[in-house]
């Protein structure tokens, strides 16, 4: 586990854009782009020599031998080909196939570099392994509440999750499951992925507004949520949570600074990300930002009740996802007003940042358990536990909760990982079922788990012989990690001090609501 991660991040999403820039005529370096890879057109085969390669290999040997070793890796995005005139249709299927297989084509190929190696004195060419230690995967916002898909301006009602949401978010876990399955399954494996849930969304310039035959720019929205729109808090953990379900081993949100695309002397348009421009949080007191040049136009930071799902396309307030206040009406050499308005405005944009904490929070109460086990890929074992919607009817475009079986180094223990997939209600019933036929032994099973969620005994009950039901309810986009153990032998468990486990009392003044953090190997008298 490390506190931080210092790697060299070489030919940044350079498998996409690669096979863009093959099949697209239209760029000026037609069929080239710094080639990560040999490839045919479709990467229908993918060879392990190439520009990467290359790269790293020199880079290991000019600093081979020295303590502080930079890492050469790279951050790939997942390859995948929709066209926009036939995919909000729901033609399931279509594409998913071939971009499994190149986005697997591409991971192996990554995994199985090698280094040409040329002698002046020979006619040979020598092939050199020149495996990398880690993989970075870039994962774009999937947002389950928006407008619902259209190829104008914002003019359809504004919906939670549609058939077509759905669509994409199993299509982008397609792509991730053929990312993490040849990263674990490699010969040479499991190797980690660190993974980055998109966290930014755009929120000003020409790519939101409507600026034909404007100057300035019209203030009409021009607006596709899918691209655009930052996700709640519930869609950022859930997103975290679908990483950790394929065995990722570190989580790097993306953007955690805000940042602007200039075309030519214009604003394309800005992204905003976790922090502004100067890393500062959206909502921090009006006098820490105002004077630090944070750019505070309605054009630049479009106001949060001029867009969905904020707001509704005829002007009404709907978000199932966030209320928002009215909107304080600045005037014209009122500065008390201008400021009101602007900490108003700001406000819906520091939601994401003030949840981050408790989404990481999160993932480190399991972390100690969860860096040290792997997705249990073998055979037919990882469909061996499943999990079901226990609250009666289904809500509409309900996201099913996921579930998988993943076991230690030695494949000694049984742990469950489950995710609520849903977005918006809280409290969610699932019923958990796992069966034990197919384990080797002697991998512990009874009615009994460890929740290392929530660090509690969970029992459930043995419904046929070795067949375990557990119930439980999960928070929209939350996960739980289950560790299953025979409870004849009793349970042999380190004791480990966390941050859910502690909380500090001032007796004085009895603040039982701050937060007191330490580091690691701080003495704690109990």
């Amino acid at each position: 586990m490390h506190d931080c991660i210092w790697y060299l991040d070489v030919f940044n999403e350079s498998s996409a854009w690669q096979l863009n820039r093959m099949l697209n005529t239209t760029y000026d370096y037609d069929q080239y782009f710094p080639s990560m890879y040999e490839q045919d057109t479709m990467m229908n085969q993918v060879l392990p020599d190439g520009t990467f390669s290359w790269i790293k290999f020199r880079s290991d040997s000019l600093y081979r031998g020295q303590n502080d070793f930079p890492v050469v890796a790279t951050t790939l995005s997942m390859l995948h080909t929709i066209d926009s005139l036939t995919w909000a249709g729901f033609q399931e299927g279509i594409y998913l196939g071939v971009d499994t297989i190149q986005q697997a084509n591409s991971i192996n190929a990554y995994f199985d570099m090698q280094y040409l190696q040329y002698d002046p004195g020979s006619i040979s060419i020598d092939t050199l392994d020149n495996t990398p230690d880690r993989l970075d995967l870039n994962a774009y916002p999937v947002r389950l509440a928006g407008y619902g898909w259209q190829t104008g301006p914002a003019d359809s009602i504004t919906v939670l999750g549609s058939a077509t949401d759905l669509w994409m978010l199993e299509h982008y876990e397609f792509l991730m499951d053929s990312t993490f399955i040849p990263a674990i399954d490699h010969e040479d494996g499991p190797f980690p992925i660190n993974y980055h849930p998109q966290s930014y969304g755009r929120s000003g310039g020409e790519a939101i507004y409507d600026i034909i035959g404007t100057n300035p720019p019209d203030t009409i929205i021009q607006y596709n949520p899918y691209a655009y729109r930052m996700p709640s808090p519930a869609e950022f953990r859930m997103l975290c949570n679908i990483g950790l379900l394929r065995g990722a081993k570190a989580i790097s949100p993306y953007s955690v600074r805000a940042y602007d695309t200039w075309n030519g002397t214009s604003l394309l348009h800005h992204d905003a990300g976790l922090l502004d421009e100067n890393l500062i949080p959206y909502d921090d007191p009006y006098e820490n930002w105002v004077y630090r040049d944070r750019p505070v136009g309605d054009y630049y930071y479009t106001p949060p009740d001029s867009l969905p799902p904020w707001t509704a396309a005829d002007g009404s307030q709907f978000d199932p996802l966030y209320s928002l206040p009215t909107r304080p009406i600045p005037s014209v050499g009122n500065q008390r007003n201008t400021e009101n308005y602007l900490v108003w405005k700001f406000a819906p944009y520091a939601r994401l940042w003030n949840s981050v904490r408790g989404t990481f929070r999160q993932i480190a109460w399991v972390a100690p358990e969860l860096s040290q086990l792997w997705w249990w890929l073998s055979g037919d074992r990882c469909d061996n536990a499943t999990i079901s919607y226990d609250g009666g009817t289904e809500p509409q475009y309900f996201a099913d909760p996921q579930v998988r079986v993943f076991t230690d180094d030695n494949e000694s223990a049984c742990y469950l990982f489950y995710v609520n997939r849903f977005c918006r209600a809280n409290d969610n019933p699932f019923e958990i079922t796992i069966g034990s036929s197919g384990f080797p032994e002697p991998v512990p099973f009874s009615e009994y788990a460890l929740d290392h969620s929530r660090r509690f005994i969970v029992e459930g009950s043995e419904t046929t012989m070795g067949v375990y039901d557990f119930l439980d309810t999960l928070d929209a986009g939350e996960a739980r990690l289950l560790q299953i153990f025979d409870d004849s032998e009793g349970l042999d468990a380190d004791l480990r001090i966390t941050d859910p486990d502690l909380f500090t009392i001032l007796a004085v003044d009895g603040d039982t609501l701050s937060d007191f953090s330490s580091v690691d190997s701080v003495a704690v008298d109990i």
